[in-house]
Formats: C-alpha cells, sequence, structure tokens
C-alpha cells in the first residue's frame, strides 16, 4: 500500500510517523510512540511511507510465528498449527494485518517475545532462578529493554509487566509467595484508584 487505509492509522500511528520525519525531533505529548519511531526509519533509510507501512503489516506473520514458538512450549505440534490458524482468522487480527496500521500486532510481538523469553529462561534456570552469572545478567538485561519498549509501544505493557513480576516471584517463592505479591498489587492499584479512571 502506498498510503494508510485505517483511520488510525492514517489520523494518529503513520501520522505521528510523518511528524517524526518531518520535523526531525521528538514529538511533545503524552501518547507512547516507540512503534512510530521504529517505524520511521523506513522514511528515513528508503524515503517513502511504503516501507513504514509494510513494517506495521509484516507485524502479523512475525506474530504469528511467535504465538507458534509460545504455543510449542505448552502443546503438540498439530494443536499449536490449529490454535495459530484460529487466532490468525480471527477478524480482529485479520482487520490489523490487512486494513490497518495499527501497532497492536507489533505490541503482541513484543509481549509474546517475553513470555518466551522468560520461559525459556525460567525452564533452564529452574533449580537456582536468581543466578548472578553472565547468561542471567544478559537475559534481564534483554527482559528489561523488551518491557521498556512495549511500554512505550502502549501503556498496556503495565500489565506485561505485572504478569512477568508475578511469574518471577512464583518462580523464586513459589505458590505463597505468588499469592503474596499478586494481592499486593492488586492492593496497590486499587490505592492508586486505578479502577476509578
Amino acid at each position: 500500500k502506498f498510503f494508510p487505509l485505517g483511520y488510525d492509522g492514517a489520523v494518529l500511528y503513520q501520522n505521528v510517523t510523518k511528524n517524526l520525519i518531518d520535523t526531525q525531533s521528538l514529538i511533545k505529548g503524552g501518547q507512547a510512540y516507540n512503534w512510530s519511531l521504529f517505524t520511521s526509519l523506513g522514511p528515513l533509510l528508503y524515503g517513502g511511507m511504503v516501507f513504514s507501512i509494510f513494517i506495521s503489516h509484516i507485524m502479523g506473520v512475525l506474530s504469528i510465528w511467535a504465538m507458534f514458538h509460545l504455543g510449542r512450549i505448552f502443546l503438540t505440534s498439530a494443536s499449536t498449527w490449529i490454535g495459530v490458524a484460529i487466532f490468525y482468522t480471527l477478524p480482529a487480527i485479520s482487520f490489523h494485518n490487512f486494513v490497518d496500521e495499527k501497532v497492536d500486532l507489533a505490541f503482541l510481538f513484543i509481549c509474546v517475545a517475553i513470555v518466551i523469553l522468560f520461559l525459556n529462561y525460567a525452564k533452564s534456570f529452574q533449580n537456582n532462578f536468581l543466578t548472578k552469572n553472565k547468561t542471567s545478567i544478559t537475559f534481564f538485561s534483554l527482559l528489561g529493554f523488551l518491557i521498556g519498549f512495549a511500554l512505550g509501544i502502549k501503556y498496556l505493557g503495565v500489565l506485561v509487566l505485572i504478569a512477568i513480576i508475578l511469574m518471577a516471584v512464583y518462580q523464586w517463592g513459589g505458590i505463597k509467595a505468588y499469592l503474596g505479591m499478586m494481592l499486593t498489587i492488586i492492593a496497590i492499584l486499587f490505592l492508586l484508584k486505578v479502577n476509578m479512571q
């Protein structure tokens, strides 16, 4: 496509990318725009918005690839293919993949990659989860970078951060530590009155 077709893609996400290119600087404001910052590399490198739109749409394929790898951790190969096929044929996914240039598929890919990375690390270091060595430092650095990037794509990335914290606490301290941390996080969210907004 040579121009964005969807309303959100044309008015918001690709417009932010175009504004980043036009101003050659970061944009002031309260919206998270890490993905628009990433897709602005397309026009900078290739001189047109076509590559930026392509990056947004190719994230559907990468999301399916990530979902397949996540499914292979828990399911058989046949079950994973069925799950991926059902996922890919959902109207919400096909809309994002073929019509609109939103950030949701990129956000999905980054979030699933975070979960896969964490599960593989937890499986490798099951007995001694918080060992301090070169592998764990690299892992936690990459995990922090990906979570930060997800937060910069959508503020909904806070839920991924909470989920990773809960999974880490469960690996470290078992079910009692997990329940205690979950109740603590819920209490903090209610004290901050997140439920009122």
